[in-house]
This record gives structure tokens, sequence and C-alpha cells, in this order.
């Protein structure tokens, strides 16, 4: 399995183009002679997160295997789990210098992409601004998801 670590800074260019660090390429497999990625807006974090294909599929097998196997059994609360967690996902391909393309949709998520970092998760990478990701890591962040300790 695939493992990504560290911080390495980076920007996009005036498309939207970011050059996926090397270091992370050599863990993406490769599929059908590409190398692509699922991303998506993190969860309770202001940033993107890219996985590689085979986890993302494993991560919907864990979310599924709680599911009742006949769809029309599923709870509201269950397919609501689902449009959030899908809803912003689409498959980018790698370009041949190692770029991904971010969407204009997606791209004000990582501020004016002049100033990034992508940071590794072990099975999968995020891609924050620079500045969002160093609030993130004080704990000054506007998206701060700590626990409230008077409710554990």
């Amino acid at each position: 399995m695939s493992s990504f670590y560290g911080n390495i800074s980076s920007r996009a260019d005036d498309k939207g183009r970011v050059i996926v660090p090397a270091m992370y390429r050599r863990n993406i497999p490769e599929e059908n002679g590409k190398l692509s990625l699922i991303l998506t807006k993190e969860d309770n974090c202001n940033c993107l997160a890219l996985y590689p294909k085979q986890y993302w599929e494993e991560v919907l097998d864990v979310l599924f295997a709680s599911y009742p196997e006949n769809r029309q059994e599923w709870t509201a609360d269950q397919k609501r789990t689902l449009n959030k967690f899908i809803k912003d996902a689409q498959l980018v391909d790698l370009d041949s210098q190692g770029r991904i393309l971010i969407d204009k949709q997606k791209l004000p998520v990582v501020g004016n992409g002049k100033n990034l970092v992508f940071s590794g998760m072990v099975k999968y990478f995020q891609l924050w601004d620079a500045d969002e990701y160093q609030r993130f890591l004080d704990g000054t962040d506007a998206d701060d998801t700590k626990p409230d300790d008077n409710n554990a």
C-alpha cells in the first residue's frame, strides 16, 4: 500500500494546475498506464484531499459495509452521509509533467493557489493554502473541530 509522509510546498499555475511532488507520485499506483487520484474537499478542515483510487475504494467499502445490501433499505441519514462524502469527489489524472488540474470550484478551498502545502496523511494526502495549514496546526483555524472536553 502507498504511503505519503511529510509536507511539501507548492503553487498552482494560472490554469489551476499543481505539480504533485515526486515523492508522492512514486507512491500512486499506476492503472491502465495512468496515475490517477480522487480529488475531494476534506471533511472537517479547509483543504482538499487526494486519494489513490485503490484507497478511495477501500474507504467506500468500509462505509458500504455498514449499510444494508439492498439500497432500498438505506435510511435517509445513510443516504445523506454517502452524499456528503462523495458529492465533491472527482477523478483527476496526472499529466505527463506530474500535474493535476484543480477545477475552478475547488481552487478557492486552497486560497489563490499561490502558496500551497501538500501534507502526507499516510494513505492519502492533503493540499492546503499554506497560511490556512499553519492556522490549522496552531489550532486557530475557523474549522477547528477539536472534541469538547466537557462532552467526553
